[in-house]
Formats: C-alpha cells, structure tokens, sequence
C-alpha cells in the first residue's frame, strides 16, 4: 500500500474543507501541519510542533482552531468536529521539562472537565 499517497490525499481533502483567509498560502508546511493539528486532537494525542521561527507553527494551530468550532463551521468536515480550544505554549530553550509536564497536566484536566459538560 502507497501510504504516503494515502496521507497526501487525506490531507489534500483536509485542505478542500479548510477555510484559508486571503493572504495565506497554502504551502505544504501549512498543510501538514494543520493535517497533524486534525489529526492529533480528534485522536486526542498531545502534539508538540517543532520548527524554526516562520514555519507556520503558530498559523496552523489559529486555522485549525477558526475552522473546527463545531456547529458553527463553514465546511460539512469541522460541522463534524468538536470545536477547538488551543492551549499554546512557547517553548525556548529555558524551558524546563517540569514546566512542559505542568501544561499536559493543564490540558488533560481541561480535556476532562470539557468531557463532563
């Protein structure tokens, strides 16, 4: 099996339902990006994403979070999705592993508490 066409097309579909606004291009970075972003938060996995500054870091995580907000959403995909709350963290190279540990801490009991509403 082509699983790398297999996820190039799961993303590119991805993508045919994801609302860009103008000015943003659409690059493969973006694309993965907001492809893990999906895929990692209807799975419920943590995701960390690493890059240098200007990889669309941030910009994935702010598209993924416009469009997945449930009922609300533009396209029939994120309609079926629960709407996204990010909890963003900055890490440098001063963060410690204690502080990485407190803010899974944060988002699991963020995650259970939104599971009993």
């Amino acid at each position: 099996a082509d699983v790398e066409g297999a996820l190039t097309a799961s993303m590119h579909a991805l993508m045919r339902q994801t609302h860009l606004d103008d000015g943003i291009a659409s690059t493969r970075g973006l694309q993965e990006n907001i492809f893990m972003v999906i895929m990692c938060c209807l799975a419920e996995v943590p995701l960390m994403i690493v890059g240098p500054p200007g990889s669309s870091k941030t910009l994935a995580v702010t598209v993924v979070s416009e469009n997945a907000r449930g009922e609300y959403s533009k396209s029939a995909f994120y309609k079926s999705t629960p709407s996204l709350v990010p909890l963003h963290y900055q890490c440098s190279r001063r963060s410690t592993s204690n502080e990485i540990k407190a803010i899974f801490e944060r988002a699991i009991t963020r995650q259970v508490k939104a599971k009993q509403e």
